[in-house]
């Protein structure tokens, strides 16, 4: 969100994020490497990269997801009171 490229490890949660747009994964050293390297070395790259990740992560905010927070957050308190 703040426009910094990433590079990642392919859990499941970043492969999520990826499929939105985030980042590169990297499974292997050398994917690591060719990564870094590239957005070390490319700037029109990295700034490709950084506008990507601001994009796909606009709608990841509370403010996008509040009314799933304040559901879960009232069926988390009302099974507390139940029991």
């Amino acid at each position: 969100s703040l426009g910094v490229p990433v590079v990642a490890s392919p859990t499941p949660d970043n492969r999520r994020l990826h499929t939105l747009g985030l980042g590169m994964l990297a499974s292997t050293p050398r994917e690591w490497r060719e990564h870094l390297t590239r957005l070390i070395g490319d700037d029109g790259w990295r700034a490709q990269c950084a506008h990507a990740g601001r994009e796909a992560m606009a709608g990841q905010t509370y403010e996008q997801h509040a009314d799933r927070w304040i559901d879960a957050w009232s069926r988390t308190l009302g099974k507390q009171a139940v029991a």
